[in-house]
């Protein structure tokens, strides 16, 4: 899926988006949005990178695989390999096999974001999702990105408890909306 900002004409009460997917401007009369529908409440959060020096075992990857491993562990991920966006690809590998990946993006904006980040199901809780973050964090330190944002779905509690641990600070909520035919 393709994200993009929604627009409005104030003037004249219209509001549009050239795509299906998108956000709304949290003070966007509720009456506005009646053609709308809720598809996903977020969780977005930053982080500096300063304080990250351990790899914990993550270094970047190739892209080969990663569509199959997102498919398999994490079919809803925001970014899949060949984004245009993508600055780079991480992994974490126990003897020689994929255990967790992550991505970091530029958007249009600057602004640095972590995305799909995902671990193997049968490897879950293990710490793996932990050591991919922490690695990513590490890996931008040393490219010289200062600041990462990320948003994580507001279901995914495990998640949002990870990266507040590792130390990312909540820039409050928002939702996504699809227009309704």
């Amino acid at each position: 899926r393709r994200h993009t900002r929604f627009k409005c004409d104030w003037s004249s009460d219209v509001c549009s988006s050239d795509l299906d997917y998108f956000a709304l401007p949290k003070n966007l009369a509720k009456e506005k949005t009646l053609q709308f529908k809720l598809i996903n409440r977020w969780h977005p959060y930053q982080i500096d990178t300063s304080n990250f020096t351990d790899f914990c075992g993550v270094e970047e990857v190739g892209e080969a695989g990663l569509a199959e491993f997102l498919n398999t562990n994490a079919p809803e991920s925001s970014v899949y390999p060949g984004n245009e966006e993508t600055i780079f690809w991480a992994g974490k590998k126990i003897n020689g096999e994929l255990v967790a990946i992550g991505s970091i993006n530029m958007w249009e904006s600057g602004e640095y974001v972590m995305s799909s980040i995902a671990t193997k199901i049968s490897e879950r809780k293990k710490g793996y999702g932990s050591d991919i973050t922490k690695g990513i964090l590490a890996i931008c330190k040393q490219k010289g990105i200062l600041h990462v944002a990320l948003a994580v779905n507001a279901k995914n509690e495990i998640a949002a408890r990870v990266y507040e641990r590792i130390g990312f600070k909540s820039l409050g909520r928002f939702n996504t909306f699809e227009r309704q035919n």
